[in-house]
């Protein structure tokens, strides 16, 4: 197992970032670690987003997680799933040195 590259300190920082920087209210964004700590998935709810905004905030988004994650040689640092309703409407990930990302 690897060392963990993520602390809750820091996914916080970063997801404070989404509310900050991008239209998202912080009750909107739920995130969990993946991979012992080497990954985080975050979930937003963009119901109130109008449907063109959707593809240009996916971009914003993975622009953001892409300067402030650390990067994994194997795997994804981040993966992001957009829904609306009870869907996964759209998704991106990012944050490997060794894959291609999603999004960015």
């Amino acid at each position: 197992m690897d060392a963990p590259i993520l602390t809750e300190k820091f996914v916080e920082k970063v997801v404070s970032s989404l509310v900050t920087d991008m239209p998202f209210l912080s009750n909107s964004i739920y995130w969990e670690f993946q991979d012992d700590y080497q990954c985080i998935f975050i979930r937003i709810t963009v119901d109130n987003l109008p449907k063109d905004e959707l593809n240009p905030t996916v971009t914003r988004v993975a622009q953001l997680l892409n300067d402030a994650m650390p990067q994994r040689v194997d795997g994804y640092s981040w993966v992001v799933g957009f829904k609306s309703g009870d869907e996964i409407i759209d998704s991106c990930f990012g944050g490997s040195s060794s894959l291609p990302s999603w999004g960015v």
